[in-house]
């Protein structure tokens, strides 16, 4: 974590890029990793792709789960010529380890595309299906599942029942996931009462999907009591659009989500503490 925290700093210092080299001299994979995304992106090290590479292969060989960045150069023609097959090799490997996330996805959309080997619908959309929860904490990457299965039913796959059931569970995380990403952006504008509040308000609402449009009809199931908040999520939710298309059953033409909004107690309890900072 500490190299991690280091690559973060913007610019990276002389210190944190010896702490890096240091650790990564130590079998840790992730910092070997880091330590190539440096040589990569050039950032507090001369730019160089062949020393990225290799330290992707050491970390790899530490933790399957590096093969990703490999496969990443290879997909992308990162310091040397695009190679699906490898990329493809490369995120096959990766895609072993539990939890993996991003080499899934890639995996998945050179299959679906047929390159670096034969196409393979089938086996795309169960890599689009079998993302775990952890996965789907990032709105993008949820978006990018969603969508690939969505082209993959509209080149002509069907859909087991089973496999329709789990992409309407992937929607649903999909969606919820969307949500918080999209409210969060509402917190810091909220009032200061609302934030040192020592009771987190919530607000239970509801968003109705309909046949044709991904733009939700969001109503108050249940009021929060503070009509500021109340109206701030409703605002808030005015701009909210669902990542996709459910796929509903014969005759159905609406889905109805309901949904808890609550203050982050993290906002509450550090609000007081932050703006006696700023003073």
């Amino acid at each position: 974590m500490t190299c991690y925290v280091y690559f973060r700093q913007d610019p990276i210092t002389p210190e944190a890029v010896t702490q890096i080299q240091a650790a990564a001299q130590m079998p840790n994979a992730a910092c070997k990793a880091v330590l190539g995304l440096l040589y990569e992106n050039g950032r507090g090290l001369p730019q160089d792709y062949p020393k990225a590479k290799a330290l992707y292969q050491d970390a790899a060989a530490l933790a399957p789960a590096f093969y990703s960045q490999l496969g990443r150069m290879a997909e992308e023609g990162i310091g040397e010529p695009v190679d699906y097959v490898a990329a493809r090799r490369y995120y096959e490997q990766a895609s072993k380890v539990a939890g993996e996330t991003q080499a899934p996805l890639r995996l998945a959309s050179l299959m679906e595309q047929g390159k670096g080997g034969p196409k393979n619908p089938q086996g795309a959309l169960s890599l689009y299906l079998q993302q775990p929860a952890d996965y789907l904490q990032q709105p993008e990457d949820t978006l990018e599942a969603l969508s690939g299965i969505q082209r993959l039913r509209m080149g002509g796959l069907a859909l087991s029942a089973e496999q329709a059931k789990r992409y309407n569970a992937l929607w649903v995380r999909g969606v919820s996931t969307g949500l918080r990403h999209h409210l969060s952006m509402m917190y810091p504008a909220l009032p200061e009462e609302l934030k040192t509040a020592p009771d987190a308000p919530w607000v239970n609402v509801q968003l109705e999907y309909t046949v044709g449009s991904l733009v939700p009809q969001v109503s108050i199931l249940e009021s929060s009591g503070k009509a500021v908040f109340d109206r701030m999520v409703l605002q808030q939710l005015n701009s909210f659009r669902f990542p996709a298309d459910p796929i509903l059953a014969e005759g159905q033409n609406t889905v109805k989500v309901a949904t808890k909004v609550v203050l982050p107690k993290s906002t509450t309890a550090n609000a007081a503490r932050r703006g006696r900072e700023l003073k």
